[in-house]
């Protein structure tokens, strides 16, 4: 097979990467914002970068309370880009950007790994953009640490893998060099894929055991991950291990949302049939060593998710992100098992009716049916998501409005309700008295807008020391108001 793609190739590429950006973008067509709270608090950490004292105050206040620190670098780098773009209003185009750089990795490695086979590179792509999202799992409609890391853990993994099969040293020090890049982004993308790693380099023990002075520099990832995550957290060293080893268990809680997902509700029925016959494939036709990555990855994903389901503890990464990673091995499965059902269905035509056609033009008509019909299938409920974990909208265009008014405004502590508050520092550089899930006491902001009296209301904003507060409504409690619009009232409030 050619090395090279050819331009029909390289069109056809382009475009089904531009149509993954636009299925990624369209729920954002209607609201140009940041979709989750996880998105608007990197944002928020990433700005605090510029003030690290007060990063690390809210690192290790009482009131967080999922953060641990570890996905520092991916807030780095959207402090870096602050200083290019505005952030809020470029963040909407990020996740389906994402989106397109892993389905190009993918392209490559499954381009890579199937002998530049461009149809099943191809079709890996077209499952890999019906992967679904939603706020619980996350995924492709988001910009997260987990979607930031989705092209590069394909990337280490191919080049660890092979590095082994070719017993090549420089694909190995590629691998490592990603996995380092994401100890400080996204930890849980290197720590997922440890028993991943492990099985894979037992069927390389040769090789391994000959270069094992090169293997050795692996080290630095345990090293300098644990010391990243002491010095992170302010851990003393006679704690650490058992501190480690306590933040390595993901107990039930530990998402913000815990329900039982589905499988069908991340992949389609169609995309898990088809990776089952692609494994039969490949068990046929003998070439598991070939493909032993995208075998041996989603057996110890899903090991991890059945271990959570039966005994309500999820080991080295979050059942939430397992649900992701066990179907980000999928596409390629799926793609050959198609592949192999275009065959069977071509050579079952020519063998049992004759046509007036020529072979190819019958595999093309074969392809051409199969492929649309697979298409129809897994597409069909991707924008439908379950009840409880609808897409919300963390502000409005009035509270972003109002927001902006704020941060022309001198610096003080707002108080708004939890979900707005949640955007209150990325727009407005004002922190908040409690947001949604990760700042403060939300209970504080609740009972401040349930009280009736403004009596108490003046005792919450004594106790809170609170400059401006951002109502809905009107409170009638005498404040001084600066600001009504669309809904939206400011008060700046005179501690004398």
């Amino acid at each position: 097979m050619p090395t090279k793609l050819s331009p029909k190739q390289a069109a056809v590429l382009a475009g089904t990467l531009l149509a993954v950006f636009i299925l990624v973008y369209v729920p954002h067509f209607t609201y140009h914002f940041p979709y989750h709270v996880d998105e608007w608090h990197h944002i928020s950490q990433g700005l605090r970068l510029g003030n690290y004292g007060e990063y690390f105050e809210v690192l290790r206040s009482e009131g967080f309370k999922r953060f641990n620190g570890m996905e520092m670098g991916f807030q780095a780098i959207l402090f870096l880009l602050s200083f290019v773009v505005n952030l809020i209003l470029v963040y909407q185009y990020l996740p389906a950007l994402w989106a397109v750089l892993s389905a190009a990795a993918l392209f490559y490695v499954v381009w890579e790994r199937s002998k530049h086979n461009f149809f099943i590179s191809w079709l890996a792509v077209v499952f890999l953009a019906s992967i679904k999202s939603n706020v619980n799992l996350t995924g492709f409609w988001f910009f997260t640490p987990l979607t930031f890391s989705i092209p590069l853990v394909y990337l280490y993994l191919h080049f660890y893998a092979k590095g082994l099969e070719v017993k090549n040293i420089k694909y190995i020090f590629w691998s490592l060099g990603i996995m380092i890049f994401l100890v400080p982004t996204h930890s849980l993308s290197v720590l997922f894929s440890l028993p991943l790693l492990l099985i894979i380099s037992l069927i390389n023990f040769r090789f391994i055991f000959k270069e094992f002075k090169y293997f050795l520099s692996f080290l630095v990832i345990p090293i300098g991950g644990v010391l990243f995550y002491k010095y992170m957290l302010n851990v003393p060293w006679p704690q650490l291990v058992g501190h480690l080893a306590n933040s390595l268990q993901f107990d039930h809680g530990w998402g913000v949302l815990e329900v039982k997902n589905s499988f069908v509700e991340v992949y389609s029925w169609l995309g898990y049939l088809l990776a089952v016959v692609g494994v039969v494939f490949i068990y046929l036709n003998k070439r598991s060593r070939e493909l032993a990555l995208f075998l041996v990855w989603p057996l110890t994903v899903l090991a991890l998710i059945l271990f959570y389901r039966a005994w309500g503890v999820s080991i080295l990464s979050p059942y939430q992100r397992n649900m992701y990673y066990f179907v980000l091995a999928l596409p390629y499965l799926s793609a050959i098992g198609l592949g192999y059902a275009i065959d069977f269905v071509t050579n079952e035509i020519k063998h049992y009716h004759r046509f007036n056609f020529s072979d190819q033009v019958i595999k093309t008509i074969v392809a051409t049916v199969l492929v649309l019909f697979s298409t129809l299938i897994i597409f069909s409920n991707y924008y439908l998501l379950p009840t409880r974990l609808n897409l919300y909208q963390v502000m409005s265009e009035a509270d972003y409005r109002a927001l902006k008014f704020l941060a022309q405004q001198p610096p003080g502590k707002v108080l708004a309700l939890p979900m707005v508050s949640t955007a209150i520092y990325a727009v407005a550089r004002d922190n908040p008295v409690g947001d949604l899930v990760f700042y403060g006491d939300r209970t504080i902001v609740e009972r401040f807008f349930l009280n009736n009296t403004c009596q108490s209301k003046l005792d919450i904003i004594k106790t809170e020391q609170v400059k401006y507060i951002l109502s809905p409504f009107n409170l009638n409690c005498g404040f001084n108001l600066i600001y009504q619009e669309d809904g939206n009232y400011i008060y700046r409030i005179n501690n004398g």
